[in-house]
């Protein structure tokens, strides 16, 4: 089976500092908003966005999802994808400095550290969204919530095929080691379920 995969370099989305705060802190005192604002004005610039990405046919039968290149069983994907005769298959970094800079900052500042994971962390979720309202203003087409590998009952194992599908290690240098592991850490795979025509 042939299918095109494709390459997108997004710009820097929108920080959403009410997302970075529910993965960094329980409770925003000034000083850790102080903290906040420091980390996200010195590392901006230090993350890179890209997505690499294809639409496949998807069948679902049950809790079977068939996407041509690979099937599985999974009640929780076979819900997402309920409806959809298509899919988006993909995988999204924001680079590996972040990984670095963490560890570094891990040694003279954890507190720092600990922002700039979840800073981390939410700029690969702010990436997903603004690709998927690419993807939604690009096609026209009325796209479902992304899951992942290892959400629900996907299992985990996906992560092969996944990669297996779209080599983003030649396209966006993002590896999966034996422990199904992505490197850059701030990287995610998805499904991404288009709704039918009506």
């Amino acid at each position: 089976m042939s299918f095109a995969v494709f390459t997108k370099t997004m710009g820097a989305p929108r920080i959403n500092e009410s997302e970075l705060l529910r993965y960094a802190v329980t409770s925003a005192t000034n000083e850790v908003m102080k903290l906040v604002k420091t980390v996200t004005e010195r590392y901006s610039d230090i993350f890179t966005y890209r997505v690499t990405y294809t639409e496949l046919d998807v069948r679902t039968k049950g809790y079977n999802v068939d996407l041509g290149v690979f099937s599985c069983t999974s009640r929780t994907l076979a819900a997402a994808l309920s409806g959809c005769d298509k899919v988006y298959l993909l995988a999204a970094t924001v680079g590996g400095a972040v990984d670095r800079m963490t560890s570094a900052l891990a040694i003279t500042s954890p507190a720092a550290a600990h922002i700039l994971d979840s800073f981390g962390t939410e700029r690969v979720e702010s990436l997903l969204d603004d690709f998927s309202a690419f993807l939604e203003e690009d096609t026209g087409c009325t796209l479902r919530p992304r899951v992942s590998a290892g959400y629900g009952d996907i299992p985990l194992e996906l992560q092969k095929d996944i990669f297996k599908a779209l080599s983003p290690e030649s396209r966006i240098g993002l590896y999966l080691n034996n422990s199904l592991l992505m490197t850059p850490m701030k990287s995610v795979t998805a499904f991404i379920g288009v709704k039918k025509e009506q």
